[in-house]
C-alpha cells in the first residue's frame, strides 16, 4: 500500500446503480478499491441498489458498510426504454438516504447515471463530487454511447476518474470535461490473484486431467466480449491438433445473454464433449480455474484491457487475446503474452496450438504476465491518485467558502 499517505481523515459516501458477485467488472473494481483505499479515509459507506435474492454474503464480504436501498424496478413495455427512469427513481432514494445521513466530505460516484445525477445532489447538499467511469457505454450501442454523452454534457461532476480499459473513454471524457479529468488504469489484487501451487489438486476436485490442455475464457457471455470467436478458434485449434490423444477442452467460466446460441453453435460444430460452460462463478471459484488454464483467452475485438485479462495475469496465466483496445500497452507479444490480429481466428488457432506444443512457454509467459501487472498495474499508484483527487476538492471547496 501507499505507506507515505497517512490517514486523510475524510468520510466519502460511494454510490454504486449494481454491487453484487456478478456485477462485473465494476463490482470487483469497487470492492476492491474500497478495501485497498479504506485505510487512508475516516470512514466509507456503499449505497447501492437492494436486488432480488441477493447473495447476503456478498455485503458480509465487504470491508466497508453497504447500504441496500428499495427502488422502483419498472419493466419495459412497449419498446419504451425505461433505465433512465430508474436509474432516475433511484437517485432520488439515495439523496432521501443521504439527507438522514451524517454528511460525507466527498460523494464518489460510480457509472454514468450516477455521476450524473450524483452531481445534482452534490450542488444541492454541498458536497463535491468524483465521478468514477469504468470505460464507454459506447461498447453496448450506439444508443447507450449517446445517452451517455448527453449526460456528461448536462451534468459534470467536480472531478472525473476515467478507467482507460481500451475504449475511447479517456479521449471521449477529456473532450467533454476537459481539466476535470484523470485518466487511471486498473488496480489489480496480486495478493489474491497470484500463481497456485497447488494446481493439479485443483484439476482433480473440477474433473480434469494433469495431462489435459485447458483454455479458458473468464468474459462474460456478451456480444462485445465476442465468445463466438473463441468457438471458432477453438475448432480451428483441434483442426491442427487433429488426432493427438491428449484432451483439449474450452472453458466459459461466465454467464450472459448468449449462452444458448453459443451451445447451439458448439452443437453444431459437434464439439459438445470438449467445451465446458461453467456458468456464473464468484471470485474464489474463478482463481481455481485460473489456476489450472493452460492458456486464458480475449476475443473481444472491441477492447481486451479488461479485468479479466489483467487478472490472468496477474494469476501467472498464459493470455492469448486479440489485441485490440491496444492491448500490446501492457501485453510484449510472445514475452509476457501472445497477441493476434482482431478478428483471425486462424492466427488465433496457432497461437493456442504453440502453447500446446510447448508447456515451457507456458510458464515463461505467465511469469513475465504477473511480473507485468506487479510493476504497472498496483493498486499503490490508484489509491495516490484518488487521494490527491479528493485532497484537491477539499483544497477548492475551503477555498471557496462553499462549506
Amino acid at each position: 500500500m501507499v505507506l507515505s499517505y497517512k490517514n486523510s481523515g475524510l468520510s466519502v459516501i460511494r454510490i454504486v446503480r449494481y454491487f453484487y458477485y456478478f456485477g462485473g467488472g465494476c463490482s470487483n473494481h469497487v470492492k476492491e478499491l474500497s478495501e485497498k483505499i479504506n485505510p487512508y479515509l475516516k470512514d466509507q459507506i456503499i449505497i447501492t441498489s437492494d436486488i432480488d435474492d441477493i447473495d447476503k454474503e456478498f455485503d458480509r464480504e465487504c470491508p466497508v458498510p453497504v447500504i441496500r436501498i428499495k427502488s422502483p424496478d419498472i419493466k419495459k413495455r412497449f419498446g419504451i426504454p425505461v433505465t433512465p427512469l430508474n436509474n432516475l427513481l433511484f437517485m432520488i432514494n439515495v439523496y432521501r438516504t443521504l439527507e438522514k445521513m451524517e454528511r460525507p466530505d466527498i460523494i464518489h460516484a460510480h457509472g454514468i447515471c450516477p455521476v450524473a445525477f450524483g452531481s445534482i445532489i452534490g450542488r444541492i447538499l454541498n458536497i463535491p463530487v468524483v465521478g468514477m467511469l469504468h470505460g464507454s457505454s459506447e461498447a453496448y450501442s450506439p444508443i447507450s454511447g449517446l445517452f451517455e454523452s448527453t449526460l456528461a454534457v448536462l451534468f459534470k461532476p467536480d472531478h472525473a476518474l476515467i478507467l482507460d480499459d481500451g475504449s475511447p473513454a479517456p479521449q471521449k471524457f477529456l473532450k467533454l470535461w476537459g481539466d476535470r479529468v484523470s485518466i487511471v488504469y486498473h488496480g489489480i489484487d496480486t495478493e489474491y490473484y497470484s500463481i497456485n501451487s497447488q494446481f493439479n489438486m485443483v484439476r482433480e476436485r473440477l474433473g480434469f486431467r494433469a495431462s489435459d490442455f485447458l483454455i479458458l475464457s473468464t468474459s462474460s457471455l456478451i456480444t462485445v466480449k465476442r465468445p463466438d470467436l473463441a468457438i471458432e478458434a477453438f475448432v480451428k485449434f483441434l483442426e491442427i491438433k487433429a488426432i493427438d490423444e491428449r484432451r483439449a477442452y474450452l472453458i466459459f467460466a461466465g454467464d450472459g445473454k448468449l449462452k444458448e446460441s453459443l451451445m447451439d453453435l458448439v452443437k453444431n460444430n459437434s464439439i459438445m464433449e470438449s467445451v465446458k460452460f461453467a456458468g456464473k462463478l464468484k471470485p474464489d471459484e474463478i482463481k481455481d480455474y485460473l489456476s489450472i488454464a493452460d492458456a486464458v483467452v480475449g476475443t473481444s475485438v472491441y477492447s481486451n484491457m479488461n479485468r479479466s485479462i489483467q487478472e490472468a495475469m496477474s494469476s501467472g496465466a498464459a493470455v492469448v487475446a486479440f489485441n485490440s483496445g491496444r492491448l500490446d500497452r501492457l501485453i510484449e507479444d510472445g514475452s509476457s503474452g501472445l497477441l493476434v490480429k482482431p478478428g483471425d481466428t486462424s492466427e488465433f488457432a496457432d497461437k493456442l496450438y504453440m502453447l500446446y506444443e510447448n508447456p515451457e512457454l507456458k510458464e515463461t509467459l505467465g511469469k513475465n504476465a504477473r511480473n507485468t501487472i506487479l510493476s504497472e498495474r498496483s493498486w499503490d499508484l490508484r489509491i495516490k491518485q484518488e487521494l490527491e483527487v479528493y485532497k484537491l476538492l477539499m483544497t477548492e471547496l475551503n477555498e471557496s467558502g462553499r462549506n
